[in-house]
């Protein structure tokens, strides 16, 4: 396995990190534990952290270290607005694609949602919840969108989804799978207003633990 490839797996990682609290905004990375974590050298692991300042997930204080960015709860609902109207874009653009099989494998990974909802399965919910809006985001012809709303959803990875109240947070989750279903039946009968309004709703739901 290549560098780049390596790094890029380390990425992921550091970012799933952030996302269920185990990094908290501000705190340092610590190289010596990622290589003490991962079956990996320094290099790909400094590869990956060039790569998160770049995205602006994290700041590279020159003789000090890398740190987790901190970004305002304003910030954040900015960026969740800006998520919320590029979101409805690209399945805009992906409902004359979309196939029956499509609408099949979206259900199929809701199922599996719902089941990692049950077992209170956060890093599974966050990967399969990705999944889910990559398919129609592969759909949508435009080969930038995806990046796009990765990279400003990657700098408010410390929001509702990191709350250490675990009633809240899974009910929470519980309707924000309930919402994907309705995406799918609106979509399906190309409802746009009503799309649109549902996922501009379904993104704020972000702001309510900041």
């Amino acid at each position: 396995m290549n560098i780049r490839s390596l790094s890029q797996q380390i990425y992921a990682f550091i970012v799933e990190e952030i996302r269920v609290g185990n990094i908290q905004l501000g705190q340092k990375i610590n190289e010596n534990e990622l290589l003490e974590k991962l079956p990996t050298s320094r290099t790909p692991i400094r590869e990956a952290l060039i790569q998160l300042a770049s995205a602006g997930i994290l700041e590279n204080i020159p003789r000090k270290g890398f740190f987790v960015r901190q970004v305002s709860s304003e910030t954040m609902r900015e960026h969740y607005r800006v998520i919320a109207l590029l979101d409805f874009y690209a399945l805009k653009l992906a409902i004359p694609h979309l196939k029956e099989k499509d609408y099949r494998k979206m259900s199929d990974i809701l199922d599996d949602l719902d089941a990692a909802i049950a077992n209170q399965d956060h890093p599974a919910y966050h990967r399969l919840a990705d999944s889910f809006h990559t398919c129609y985001y592969k759909l949508s012809g435009n080969n930038s969108l995806p990046g796009i709303i990765f990279d400003i959803r990657n700098q408010c990875l410390l929001t509702t989804y990191s709350s250490q109240d675990k009633g809240k947070l899974f009910a929470l989750l519980r309707e924000n799978n309930l919402e994907h279903r309705r995406m799918l039946e609106l979509a399906k009968e190309n409802r746009l207003e009503e799309l649109e309004a549902l996922l501009v709703s379904h993104w704020a739901k972000a702001d309510t633990y900041l």
